[in-house]
């Protein structure tokens, strides 16, 4: 990588992306050594990107932020409002991070904020000691971005946790709410190994002045969260699943009737997971928060697009990123529940997962609800990659040797089972976003989906 990135209107844009994604992948993914947060809020100073005039949501939780993150920013822009939406992880190319008023950002955008940061770092090394960790990174070329063309709103996701993450580094007055999607155990190397632990680390994302929605479905999780807010003083709205009534799916989508706006409503959620339906009242209970009226809230829900979450990419076979225990076991239902609307004949799946994950649980969990006809274990490219041996001794012992067909590139795994595919069988993948993003490659090598460079803001 040249020290200083040629202008972008110079150079080939392919290969400036993977000579700025190679300097990237020289920075560790996952490290327990962060700057703090006012070393990020001094990183964004000396970029001119700290918010200024816009109003920003903040979102964690274990499970559901990326979806809740995705119906928000459909809310606020069905009301009529720009809105920047930061999200993670990404599954095919890094700029599904960075979305502004609905479109992903082009190449030569984030080339163009990478250079900036990029040019920092021997400041940033000089004034906080080393340069941005991946993840912040990644925060802070979002921040260029959107300085560059400032939104009404930004909804910004965190990226592991709360109360260390970099995006809590956003602090009023900017900060106008704060949501808390469900919580379970995961990344216990690094939040906890009890849900009242990772519930106080999710928790840190809440400010004094702040109001938060949250997810009270974990009685464990519950009091912790009413005690930060309690001790910040600040309005603390719980979500949970008694408000669904009338809850249908026809295999495409779901819906349910629940108070918006004070009147009893039908809600029209544009997936077919069950889980949805908790994800869409948090965001419209959020966007009532704001003062959004009823018609710009379901509107903005039942347009909502957020991929890899039982995602039909093609007719009878969906991809979802669940990826961890209380993920697979929503999968699992949502799967059993589609196959059951759509009298599937076999129920077919690609598995893999990540070697910190309770896989033999998540195994089992898909066993149990799911009942898969056959499995194909597969390995991502990923180095946090699962040994094949290691999971398939797991999968055996949960579903016995005949059900199991081991395929070891993902490609070839998908392929294999697409070919083997009936009519009326329905094929899952699932157990990792980063088994999800690389079906997603395969399918735009395929031309299943578009490939194009994402769209300018």
């Amino acid at each position: 990588m040249p020290e200083n990135l040629p202008d972008t209107g110079a150079v080939e844009i392919l290969p400036a992306m993977r000579a700025a994604e190679a300097h990237l992948d020289r920075i560790p993914r996952f490290s327990t050594k962060k700057h703090t947060l006012q070393d990020l809020r001094g990183m964004l100073g000396l970029l001119g990107a700290l918010p200024k005039t816009q109003k920003v949501i903040h979102i964690a939780g274990t499970n559901g932020k990326g979806s809740v993150s995705a119906m928000l920013d459909a809310i606020l822009r069905g009301a009529g409002m720009s809105c920047a939406l930061f999200t993670s992880p990404h599954l095919v190319r890094i700029n599904e991070r960075f979305v502004f008023d609905g479109k992903m950002c082009l190449d030569r955008d984030f080339l163009r904020a990478f250079s900036r940061v990029r040019a920092m770092e021997p400041e940033f090394q000089r004034k906080f000691g080393s340069i941005p960790t991946w993840f912040e990174y990644l925060m802070l070329i979002f921040f260029v971005l959107e300085a560059e063309h400032p939104h009404e709103w930004i909804v910004l996701e965190t990226g592991l946790g709360g109360r260390l993450d970099a995006t809590s580094a956003i602090e009023p007055p900017a900060l106008k709410l704060t949501v808390i999607t469900s919580i379970s155990l995961d990344h216990m190397q690094y939040l906890g190994t009890t849900i009242p632990e990772i519930a106080g680390e999710k928790a840190g994302i809440l400010r004094k002045g702040v109001p938060l929605v949250f997810d009270a479905a974990n009685p464990e999780a519950v009091p912790v969260i009413r005690k930060k807010a309690a001790e910040l003083g600040i309005p603390a709205m719980p979500v949970t699943a008694e408000e669904i009534q009338a809850f249908s799916s026809d295999g495409q989508k779901i819906s349910f009737r629940a108070r918006v706006c004070a009147e009893d409503t039908e809600i029209a959620v544009p997936f077919p997971a069950p889980y949805q339906a908790v994800n869409a009242l948090l965001a419209v209970r959020a966007a009532e928060m704001l003062g959004i009226g009823r018609a710009a809230i379901l509107r903005g829900i039942a347009e909502t697009r957020w991929p890899g979450r039982m995602e039909e990419v093609l007719p009878g076979i969906f991809l979802d990123g669940g990826h961890n225990e209380d993920g697979v076991r929503a999968f699992a239902r949502a799967a059993a529940l589609v196959a059951g609307t759509r009298h599937a004949a076999r129920k077919l799946l690609i598995f893999d997962a990540a070697s910190d994950k309770v896989f033999g649980k998540m195994l089992e969990e898909i066993h149990d609800i799911l009942a898969p006809d056959a499995v194909c274990l597969t390995k991502m490219h990923s180095a946090r990659a699962l040994p094949l041996e290691e999971l398939r001794a797991a999968a055996e012992a949960v579903f016995g040797k005949d059900q199991i067909l081991v395929i070891p590139e993902a490609e070839d795994a998908f392929l294999r089972m697409k070919e083997e595919k009936g009519e009326r069988d329905l094929l899952f993948a699932a157990g990792s976003l980063y088994l999800v993003g690389e079906l997603k490659a395969v399918l735009e090598k395929l031309g299943g989906q578009d490939g194009k460079e994402g769209r300018t803001h």
